[in-house]
């Protein structure tokens, strides 16, 4: 081991041959064991995994080594993990790399890439606005890249910040930094405000001045693709200039004709939960070196947190962070004099920059090596001992004996406390520009292996030189293996070797394996017997990149195929594996006509594609399913894969069908028969929707409940429109009012008036209807308006339906049916009940119980009894406003014939003498061979409502079916499924069994959870068969939601001056699946701070909203707290938003208000 004064340029020779001895020697000792637990997603071993301070902010690769120590760590990854046979969402380990390929580069050949050192990785998904329906287009499920490039634009070289889309290599958004020195600082991305958005942090000089900008970037994709263009000026959050100093220097190797640049710090100063910027910078003026301290904020410029001039080195290198205690961390970075070749250890006190010890010289007596070229590798953290408080590995990048191996860059392993060395060791040759890669390979938490990269150069031509330590052998530092790397393609300063080393689990065997990009070339050995061979085949030989590799990389699945990808600057190398797959975003099958009419022949065409990074290797099998039956099945020839891996192009095939009227899926499976290996194969199956309507028809929304209308005023109804037929048509609405109690009126007053009114698909016609009641109206009174709805260019197309209305009394009473009348049919099989539902409500404003209930006798029998969920009702008490469903029972003879009914009149009542009030219906019984269970049902939008379905199939056959179509169930969002006995294919239901015998079955809903209020009956008759209906129905409730929130100001606590109005912007929103009205108001909230109400005033305009359902409104009010306010935070304002439909349902927000300190004062005399 060597001491800190033992460096000078004799005492090389002697360490040297001592060093080759130890190192013969220890070449006997047996490889270490692979720790099974090293590829664990470790979030960073270094601050005990606290949750409380920031490490990486949640995502795949923020900044050079992903986390702030430096100490790079490759997400849990193995031989045996990817999705295999399973779904890529639920991989909890990703595949490695056991074969190599170049999957994209985003740059041509001709270019240099992307010019920072380091490589970043993100999830933008929160930035993205997309529009139509390309969510898969346009990034879900993929990671992004942010680069810096270069290219002429105006006549001059500019710089460019760019977000790359990691599956497609497509830009996703970009914006011009303008003219910039060569920027070597790569971007680094967090999410500042915690919104989940994230923003992008650069750094660079330009015209002599120091830049650090924050960008808040606004993807914009569609269908037609990305959208990176135009201005995002207004996505600048804040930009931080001192034009005294730089973030780049001129190298000392003048031959290089390149700047020496440092990379941007995030890493948590003082120890809050958020991360700060940290830049290692030289002053122009002086060539001294300046790091300083930055917050991250959403806006206005920030002040440096702190700001620290070193007194020794005139060039640093890239910082590192670390933490000490629960409270305190460093910063760690060295710098060095590149006229002797000296280099000194900082420690930066992380909370206010102060060196914790002043610079310590690491006695390099090198002299002037032209070092460093390219970058001065920072310290990188580690575990070296296993005793408290961390360790790190520093650099010194000089040789002094050229392409000779007498020398090399050296490495040395210090405490972070007191710098104290713990050992060191040369490199075999070259001089050393990349930070180590350091690691545990046995799995006892002590990192025991360093690899390293270095280069050296003979006249013009360039070698790199790469190797691995032990360094916990027990005689010091043994080197493990070395290799020499020879130039390849590309100009000789490719060759300098810039970016680290890392290690991956490549072949699921001992000790990982060492992974290094050097000049064009990406290079990898066995963790245990350090050969290219010792991996497997898919490394055998090295794998040649477009670009030169100067850029450290980033590890993650960019592409979103359950495995790694390496990605060094623009080039990402991926797995070697076919992915054949049917067109994203459900456009594997696509129709033409896209919405064809009932009985026109139209053609279904299956997409695929190889998205994957190599050929198929033979012929593709393929099978299009329509309705679950095969129509189409194909073999594909051999297919390669797309861009911007390959030049391959999709393959397609097309079969034609007949239109039929109703919902249909059409399935396209590739492979079928898993004859492919692939990267995956939870994309190998696609289905695609297809429903077929009528051209012209329009669906008329009446309110869940009548409109119930005072004695001697009129009510407004509203009646949306909607078009749910293929195109757009013009109708005319008409109204009979002829059902009408006497003297009641009903008047279109529709805006606009109601003839000739075009109704497009999506876009609700909303009629208006004023109904009036005569001051003579008696609470009895009920009645409906037929609503039709007629085509003009077709006046045999009209749709109808039914708007109940009644009157209002204090003291009222309502029975009614499925269709709002007072009337209902009930469905019986003979030798069974008979069941027709009611629905009774409470119109008054105090409990009521039934004092009578009578009805007229029947052919059939007078057993008729009414029933609740519960079972069989003899005393009805029904509370305030209360709705109860009721089913009115009757016995239907054995001897029946099927179709025979009996009707009768049944009269329930409430109260007594001159307060009684009574309401009839009219109840018929059918014999059916058929009985629904229930044959209503009233609930909110739900999944897994279901219907029993029982009956006797007749004697000469063996099924029954019934054509839903016609029955109003075909709704859009809406899954029927049918089981037991009974299977639905299609639009067509059918129960099966042996002729003459019993069947039972079951039909299932799953409703959208925004399903719209409102009755829905649904009755058809059987096919072939009288007697056998189908008859049932389902009222849709209305939910009760509200939601609340201060969109400005924004601030916690929000300043505002007293006596001055202060404007205060809300969002009140609807989240339910119905219209309602809403009541704001606010009031202050009582704390140790404030006990009572200062005398805020609250200046709302209206109190009372009206918001569609899912929709919202912007609210500005203004606040004045009086003059007397106290000085003082704390105090909280409460805002709520009530539902006037259920006034339970109420939500808050809530403000927290500091007041300004008032200066104001004057004297009187």
């Amino acid at each position: 081991m060597i001491g800190p004064a033992a460096r000078d340029l004799r005492g090389k020779t002697a360490f040297i041959a001592l060093f080759i001895t130890f190192s013969m020697l220890l070449q006997i000792v047996p490889p270490t064991n692979h720790n099974p637990h090293l590829d664990e997603l470790n979030p960073n071993p270094f601050v005990g995994k606290s949750s409380t301070e920031w490490i990486d902010g949640g995502e795949a690769w923020s900044q050079l080594g992903r986390y702030g120590s430096r100490n790079a760590t490759a997400p849990i990854h193995s031989v045996s993990g990817g999705p295999g046979n399973g779904p890529v969402s639920a991989v909890s380990e990703l595949a490695t790399i056991d074969d190599p390929v170049v999957n994209w580069a985003h740059f041509s050949t001709g270019s240099y890439g992307a010019q920072g050192l380091a490589t970043v990785v993100g999830d933008f998904g929160a930035n993205i606005v997309v529009t139509g329906d390309a969510n898969e287009r346009c990034g879900d499920g993929h990671l992004f890249t942010v680069l810096i490039s270069e290219r002429e634009s105006g006549g001059s070289t500019h710089s460019f910040l760019s977000i790359i889309e990691g599956d497609t290599s497509r830009k996703s958004w970009e914006v011009d930094l303008g003219v910039t020195d060569s920027v070597k600082a790569a971007p680094v991305i967090l999410d500042v405000n915690g919104d989940s958005t994230l923003e992008i942090l650069v750094a660079y000089d330009a015209q002599g001045t120091f830049n650090t900008e924050l960008w808040s970037p606004i993807l914009q994709c569609g269908e037609a693709g990305w959208n990176a263009g135009g201005s995002h000026s207004a996505e600048l959050l804040w930009s931080y200039t001192d034009p005294d100093l730089g973030i780049t220097v001129p190298s000392p190797y003048v031959l290089a004709n390149h700047q020496v640049g440092t990379q941007i710090l995030l890493g948590d100063l003082d120890m809050d939960g958020d991360a700060e910027a940290v830049y290692s910078l030289v002053n122009e003026g002086d060539s001294q070196v300046v790091v300083l301290a930055l917050p991250l904020m959403g806006g206005g410029v920030p002040s440096p947190i702190w700001q620290v001039s070193l007194d020794y080195g005139e060039i640093p290198s890239d910082p590192a962070w670390v933490k000490i205690d629960d409270t305190n961390s460093a910063v760690l970075l060295t710098t060095i004099d590149p006229n002797d070749g000296n280099i000194w250890v900082w420690r930066l006190d992380g909370g206010n920059g102060a060196p914790h010890w002043g610079g310590v010289s690491l006695n390099n007596l090198d002299g002037n090596t032209d070092s460093p070229h390219i970058r001065l590798p920072g310290p990188v953290v580690a575990e070296l001992d296993g005793t408290p408080g961390a360790e790190m590995v520093v650099t010194i990048p000089t040789d002094i004996d050229g392409g000779s191996t007498g020398d090399g860059a050296e490495y040395i392993g210090m405490e972070v406390n007191d710098a104290t060395e713990l050992w060191s060791f040369r490199a075999t040759n070259g001089f050393g520009e990349a930070p180590p890669d350091v690691f545990d390979t046995t799995g006892d938490g002590i990192d025991d292996r360093v690899c390293w990269v270095t280069w050296y150069r003979v006249d013009t031509d360039r070698k790199g030189v790469s190797g691995c330590h032990d360094v916990t052998a027990s005689l010091g530092p043994a080197l493990e293996f070395s290799h020499l790397m020879d130039r390849s393609s590309g100009n000789p300063n490719d060759e300098i070797a810039v970016s680290p080393p890392f290690h991956l689990d490549l072949d699921g065997q001992g000790a990982p394996e060492t992974v290094v990009s050097f000049g064009r070339t990406l290079w990898a050995w066995d963790g245990d017997s350090g050969t290219q061979a010792g991996i497997g085949s898919g490394w055998t030989d090295e794998l040649d990149l477009p670009h030169r590799a100067w850029a450290a990389p980033a590890l993650a699945d960019l592409d979103g195929d359950g495995a790694l990808d390496i990605i060094i600057g623009d080039t990402l190398i991926s797995r070697e594996a076919p992915d054949i797959r049917p067109f994203i975003d459900d456009r594997g099958v696509q129709f033409t006509p896209s919405q064809p009419d009932p009985g026109e022949t139209f053609t279904a065409t299956a997409y695929i594609e190889n998205v994957g990074t190599v050929s198929s290797g033979e012929a593709v099998d393929a099978v299009l399913y329509y309705d679950d039956v095969v129509v189409k099945s194909v073999r594909l020839s051999e297919m390669d894969p797309v861009a911007p891996t390959g030049d391959g192009t999709f393959s397609s095939f097309s079969v034609e069908l007949t239109a039929v009227l109703g919902s249909h899926t059409a399935r396209i499976v590739v492979d079928p028969h898993g004859n492919l290996t692939q990267s995956r194969f939870d994309n190998d199956e696609q289905s695609v929707n297809l429903t077929i309507v009528e051209p012209y028809d329009v669906s008329i929304s009446i309110p869940v409940d009548p409109p119930r209308v005072d004695p001697g005023s009129n009510m407004d109804i509203d009646i949306p429109i909607s078009s749910t037929g293929r195109l757009a048509g013009i109708w005319t609405m008409s109204i009979d009012d002829s059902t009408l109690p006497n003297n009641w009126t009903a008047q279109d007053i529709s805006n606009g008036g109601s003839t000739s009114i075009q109704i497009e698909p999506e876009q609700p016609w909303t009629a208006t209807v004023r109904i009036s009641a005569p001051p003579e109206a008696l609470g009895s009174d009920n009645g409906h308006l037929t609503i039709t709805m007629t085509l003009d260019e077709d006046a045999n197309i009209t749709v109808s339906s039914l708007l109940p209305v009644e009157a209002n009394r204090t003291r009222g009473l309502s029975i009614r049916g499925p269709a709002g009348t007072a009337e209902t049919t009930g469905y019986g099989l003979p030798g069974s009940l008979g069941s027709a539902w009611l629905l009774v409500e409470n119109l008054g404003n105090a409990q009521e119980t039934v004092s009578k209930r009578e009805w007229n006798p029947t052919s059939w029998s007078n057993d008729l009894t009414l029933h609740d969920q519960s079972g069989e009702l003899t005393l009805i008490t029904l509370a305030p406003g209360q709705q109860l469903e009721l089913h009115a029972k009757l016995p239907v003879p054995g001897s029946t014939t099927l179709g025979e009914s009996v009707t009768t009149t049944m009269s329930i009542c409430i109260g007594t003498g001159a307060e009684e009030v009574c309401r009839e219906i009219d109840i018929t019984f059918v014999a059916n061979g058929v009985a629904v269970n229930p044959d209503n049902f009233r609930s909110i939008p739900a999944t897994g409502i279901s219907w029993n379905i029982d009956g006797i199939l007749p004697q000469t056959a063996n099924n029954l079916s019934w054509d839903l179509q016609a029955s109003g169930m075909l709704i859009s969002g809406w899954n029927w499924m049918a089981s037991g006995d009974c299977q639905l294919v299609g639009t067509l239901l059918s129960c099966h069994g042996i002729a003459g015998s019993t069947f039972s079955g079951s039909l299932t809903l799953d409703q959208p959870v925004d399903a719209p209020p409102q009755f829905h009956p649904f009755a058809m008759n059987e096919s072939n068969h009288s007697g056998y209906n189908l008859d049932f129905s389902l009222q849709v409730l209305q939910v009760f939601r509200s939601q609340i929130i201060v969109i400005s100001p924004l601030g916690d606590p929000v300043l505002m001056n007293v006596s001055e109005p202060t404007w205060i912007v809300l969002k009140l929103e609807n989240p339910g699946n119905g219209p309602d009205t809403f009541d704001l108001v606010g009031r202050l909230i009582a704390n140790a701070n404030f006990s009572e109400d200062p005398g805020i005033i609250f200046s709302i305009p209206t109190s009372t909203f009206t918001i569609n359902a899912a929709g919202l409104t912007q609210v500005p009010i203004q606040i004045t707290l009086p003059h007397d306010t106290p000085a003082r935070p704390g105090l909280l304002v409460e805002f709520s938003l009530r539902s006037k439909g259920d006034s339970s349902v109420v939500d808050t927000a809530v403000m927290e208000i500091e007041t300004r300190q008032d200066h104001r004062w004057n004297v009187s005399l």
